[in-house]
């Protein structure tokens, strides 16, 4: 079954079936809690067994071939030290499966990393942090907006941007150094003084209207 962009034995716990949605919020105290409630899915999630073909499809393995939990239907998982599924001897389950999914199945919920789970939330994290630089280098430290690079080409393009993403992350260093240096959780008068990265602009040519008829 899929459940939050991942596939899952059915013999997952009814209890980790409907999980609480993230808390909206950035203490990682309570991010962490929530975390611990996700964490035990991943026993009984199936994982990739190879990289995906060309074609997109991508082979996976169920948990009890991957040694993460014990199946009766599964005698050689049964050795090991996961968790003991509900599955009835000679009963239907797939924690012994391997399958194959297609590029298209569930397209648009599937992720890397298991939802809810401490590595989700470092890699959701990671885009926060990319959104954030993103954002203040077009609008809160700098200006790259449309129309800021004036030169045409890749080569010429790639440098000027490369030059104006330097600039900013000394910008952004010299913030962090001065709320460094203010006492903790206050705003520092120092950041009103660094000065914003303002890329001149060409005015507009005027556009030469066609004469009537």
């Amino acid at each position: 079954m899929w459940i939050d962009g991942a596939l899952y034995t059915s013999a997952i716990p009814d209890a980790l079936i409907d999980l609480p949605a993230r808390p909206l919020v950035h203490d990682f105290e309570v991010l962490g809690a929530w975390a611990d409630q996700h964490e035990p899915r991943r026993a009984y999630r199936f994982i990739p067994l190879n990289s995906p073909t060309p074609d997109g499809s991508q082979r996976f393995k169920g948990p009890a071939l991957s040694g993460k939990v014990r199946c009766p239907n599964t005698p050689a998982s049964m050795r090991g030290v996961g968790p003991l599924t509900r599955c009835e001897r000679g009963g239907v389950c797939g924690c012994g499966n391997t399958v194959t999914i297609g590029p298209t199945v569930e397209a648009r919920e599937r992720q890397r990393f298991p939802y809810g789970t401490k590595a989700w939330i470092r890699d959701y994290a990671r885009r926060e942090h990319v959104e954030s630089w993103n954002s203040a280098m077009k609008g809160h430290q700098s200006l790259l907006r449309h129309g800021s690079i004036q030169v045409f080409g890749t080569v010429k393009t790639a440098m000027a941007v490369g030059i104006a993403a330097l600039v900013h992350n000394l910008l952004a260093i010299r913030s962090l150094r001065a709320r460094a240096s203010a006492e903790p959780q206050t705003y520092s008068e120092a950041d009103e003084d660094l000065p914003p990265l303002f890329i001149k602009r060409r005015a507009p040519k005027p556009v030469a209207k066609s004469p009537p008829g």
